[in-house]
């Protein structure tokens, strides 16, 4: 909000309780130091509070800077631009003359109007003032607050946006996962059962012995019990039982293959979940990039001013 001037002998009758505005020119930090007020101020450097001594005065202004009446009247006023006793504004060191009252310049714009097509020519920041400046007289700026909220704004929804990206692609992976758990246990399912069948139909066909077969049951099921009562049930299947079990692989085959048909036609998608929330975690970070380029770059800029 302000800046502190060190008080030594020699400044000493110039500098008593001096505190100035930052961002001033050296013309108004004189003024200022000369009067000994202190100029309390807003983001955008608008004088809002003069002080001197006990003697406390606030200053108001318009959307478009006129100083409402009552107010002190300092050289500094509006977005801390010089303010002539006329009530006009020299924008650019006097490039250009603004009227506050008639919100508009006294002289036509020459670069802006075709920069940011703007086709009024007299107009003052656009008919936006309250979150644009003009300082230069030529070419309007975002004013720091509303660069802040902006900024601001613009991250907390970017990192909303990633966070709502990460949550679908984390349902979509979800999803799959399921799908293909759920895969995985019917294929192994029906491996199992046909090469149940296969040790049953090689057993009543003399193509294998009984003893083979209960080896390879016993590898198959390893929890039953060697030649025992699960063995000689799997080994004596009735045709009935074998066609059975052939159509419960058929219908496994069936239902393997739909799933894969819903993974095959989930995977683009999921494709596109994850682009889709790269793309809103690059945003977010350059959002927030963008305010720490923003809160360095203030933070120079005050202290090129305190140099």
């Amino acid at each position: 909000m302000t800046g502190v001037w060190q008080v030594t002998k020699k400044h000493a009758p110039y500098t008593k309780d001096s505190i100035f505005a930052l961002g001033s020119p050296p013309h108004t930090r004189r003024y200022a130091l000369a009067q000994s007020k202190l100029l309390a101020t807003d983001l955008s450097k608008s004088i809002l509070l003069t002080a001197q001594g006990a003697v406390q005065q606030n200053n108001a202004y318009s959307p478009y800077g006129e100083l409402r009446p009552g107010c002190a009247r300092n050289l500094l006023a509006y977005n801390g631009e010089y303010l002539e006793q006329a009530g006009l504004y020299l924008l650019g060191h006097g490039n250009r003359v603004y009227s506050p009252r008639l919100m508009r310049f006294l002289s036509p714009d020459r670069i802006g109007v075709f920069l940011q097509q703007n086709y009024n020519a007299y107009a003052y920041c656009n008919g936006d003032p309250v979150n644009y400046s003009d300082p230069s007289g030529n070419l309007r700026s975002l004013k720091q607050l509303a660069l802040d909220t902006i900024l601001t704004s613009h991250a907390d929804s970017s990192i909303a946006v990633a966070e709502i990206a990460k949550k679908r692609l984390d349902a979509r992976t979800t999803e799959i996962g399921k799908l293909s758990r759920k895969l995985t246990s019917i294929e192994d399912s029906k491996k199992e059962l046909a090469d149940i069948l296969s040790i049953s139909i090689q057993h009543q066909t003399k193509k294998i012995t009984s003893q083979t077969a209960g080896k390879s049951l016993q590898q198959l099921l390893p929890f039953t019990g060697l030649n025992g009562d699960a063995h000689r049930k799997i080994l004596s299947l009735s045709p009935e039982d074998i066609n059975k079990h052939i159509e419960t692989i058929k219908n496994k085959i069936l239902e393997a293959k739909k799933i894969r048909q819903e993974i095959a036609d989930l995977q683009p998608l999921l494709e596109i979940e994850a682009i889709v929330y790269l793309d809103a975690v690059r945003t977010a970070q350059e959002a927030v990039n963008a305010i720490d380029r923003q809160y360095w770059k203030s933070g120079y800029e005050n202290y090129r001013i305190r140099e």
